[in-house]
């Protein structure tokens, strides 16, 4: 399905919204990126607390932010560096209006929880993070993930850390790491998984063609261009009757 935003990621071009731009992060900036867009993902609405629950995301924020974890702070360097403002002096205001509403104030715009939220997604959907899925209860997806840790572990598949994970593109590629660095968050999972889907295909195809072996799954021989947005979505996730058998909280250590 189309995005609103994909002519704009296509290019890796800002999203504007309102008067701001929201710049894509780029690969460099990654650690500090997602230290910081941990206070777009809390996990509001698992909390059984219908108070809390009613509550925006962005009032949720203000409520349960404190000193010791100021969430505000933390937002407002995230804003900075996704507007790419870290070098200059930028005005942002956080306040609440006559109703104790939760606002902000960048430059000489107020912006409220439903631009929160815009933001939010914006944020987020140009730099390919995943939002949890509240929808599913959060045992649940902590059995998923359970799962999923389980299954690397009887298949000893560890994925590789994120700077091999870079200079494996760049070997594969050619490309100077600097250019890797330089490539927005976005791409560079896209051009990873790619060149991933790239060299299984030659390795299924050749197989294939020697004769000597078939394959029941004929999509392991799709070509180079195929789609592999849905491509081994589920293909970590045990069911949940053999999870509650076979793992217990000390398995995946």
């Amino acid at each position: 399905m189309m995005s609103k935003y994909d002519a704009y990621m296509l290019f890796d071009n800002p999203i504007p919204y309102k008067k701001l731009l929201i710049y894509p992060i780029k690969m460099r900036d990654y650690l500090i990126f997602h230290q910081l867009a941990s206070c777009l993902m809390l996990e509001k609405n698992s909390i059984p607390d219908p108070k809390l629950i009613q509550m925006t995301y962005l009032q949720y924020m203000f409520f349960i932010s404190n000193k010791d974890d100021n969430l505000i702070s933390i937002f407002d360097a995230l804003l900075r560096l996704v507007l790419d403002k870290r070098k200059e002096k930028f005005k942002i205001e956080y306040s609440v209006d006559t109703k104790a509403r939760p606002l902000f104030k960048i430059e000489d715009v107020v912006y409220n929880s439903e631009d929160f939220e815009n933001i939010r997604s914006i944020i987020t959907e140009q730099n390919a993070i995943s939002l949890p899925d509240e929808k599913i209860q959060k045992e649940v997806r902590l059995k998923m993930e359970e799962a999923r840790r389980f299954r690397q572990k009887i298949n000893k598949a560890k994925l590789a850390s994120l700077e091999e994970q870079i200079l494996a593109l760049s070997m594969y590629s050619g490309w100077d790491i600097e250019k890797v660095y330089d490539m927005t968050i976005r791409k560079f999972f896209m051009a990873l998984k790619r060149a991933n889907h790239m060299i299984m295909s030659n390795i299924y195809l050749t197989a294939s063609m020697s004769g000597f072996v078939t394959f029941k799954d004929k999509s392991a021989t799709r070509g180079w261009l195929s789609d592999i947005d849905d491509e081994n979505r589920n293909d970590e996730l045990i069911s949940l009757d053999y999870v509650n058998k076979n793992v217990s909280g000390s398995v995946a250590k």
